[in-house]
């Protein structure tokens, strides 16, 4: 009897521990279809980078169907570019039982290039032990277009701004050499005498002088 403690503990503890994951996975579910209604791409990944979930919206951003990539790993179907962390910065969040939030480019499975924003947070039972990985993402090409077209019209702004400033510097010009002649006539009259030609009653005398 006393030989079959050890055994009866072992079984009771793998029960614990089972109900535990099949509770985390029944909240990830109920988290998932939450956010499914919204249009994010819910995936989960366990410790051998194995994919576990896989939800609707998953398959509309990557392309695959959960019956293609259910057992499959995580890297051997999603192609990624340009993450704005070291896939070991990533990695060591995750260890530490932290999430990390970034923008990348993500190729599905027709071959397209889309940017999204991804979320990868730690999947931890309640002994705190993290069983792997749930990574919500969405696509963010609108957001990247409306910005690349506010870009654009800072930079047309820009250029309206400089061309205004070279004429004005063009214009104030003119008006300059204009007023210097007019200065030099009026002072040609004064000196034979005739009545200066080009009033310019917003300059001092000392000024209407000059010429």
């Amino acid at each position: 009897l006393v030989r079959l403690v050890p055994v009866f503990n072992r079984e009771i503890a793998e029960v614990v521990i089972r109900r535990a994951h099949k509770q985390a996975e029944e909240r990830i579910r109920i988290q998932a279809h939450l956010l499914d209604l919204i249009g994010q791409s819910v995936i989960t990944i366990n410790k051998d980078n194995i994919i576990t979930y896989w939800n609707k919206a998953s398959e509309e951003l990557y392309g695959w169907t959960a019956q293609e990539v259910m057992g499959q790993k995580f890297l051997d179907k999603i192609v990624i570019y340009s993450l704005q962390a070291h896939p070991l910065e990533i990695t060591t969040s995750i260890a530490n039982g932290e999430s990390w939030t970034g923008e990348c480019i993500i190729q599905n499975r027709d071959g397209l290039n889309l940017p999204v924003r991804i979320t990868h947070s730690p999947i931890v039972d309640e002994n705190g032990i993290n069983n792997g990985i749930i990574s919500i993402s969405y696509d963010i090409s609108e957001q990247k277009e409306t910005e690349e077209e506010i870009m654009l019209k800072m930079k047309e702004l820009a250029s309206s701004n400089e061309e205004l400033k070279r004429i004005n510097r063009l214009t104030i010009g003119r008006e300059m050499r204009m007023i210097e002649l007019k200065q030099h006539c009026n002072s040609l009259a004064k000196q034979l005498g005739n009545k200066q030609p080009y009033p310019l009653a917003f300059l001092s005398e000392t000024e209407q002088q000059k010429g």
